[in-house]
């Protein structure tokens, strides 16, 4: 995403950086319909809009990443979910 401003809010998608990551047209188009469900929608909360987009059929792997990421960010920066990678890290060693 590409994000400006103070405060800091999100403006659009970073199709160049996707290209150049080696995205699809149809994966950055997917990738684009879900930032507009996620920061354009009026009607919806969020919540109801991940619900929405994990219940679509062939869910990217890249739209799952960004619907996990918003589900953690509301258990806080310093909260529990913190706690479950530092015990999955600790395992890795």
């Amino acid at each position: 995403m590409i994000v400006e401003g103070n405060p800091a809010k999100v403006r659009k998608v970073n199709v160049i950086g996707l290209e150049r990551s080696g995205f699809s047209q149809d994966s950055i188009n997917t990738i684009k319909e879900a930032f507009k469900q996620l920061f354009r929608s009026e009607t919806l909360n969020r919540s109801q809009i991940l619900s929405a987009l994990e219940n679509q059929e062939n869910l990217m792997p890249e739209i799952k990443v960004l619907i996990d990421f918003f589900r953690n960010t509301d258990k806080g920066k310093f909260g529990r979910y913190r706690e479950s990678l530092r015990s999955t890290l600790t395992n890795t060693t």
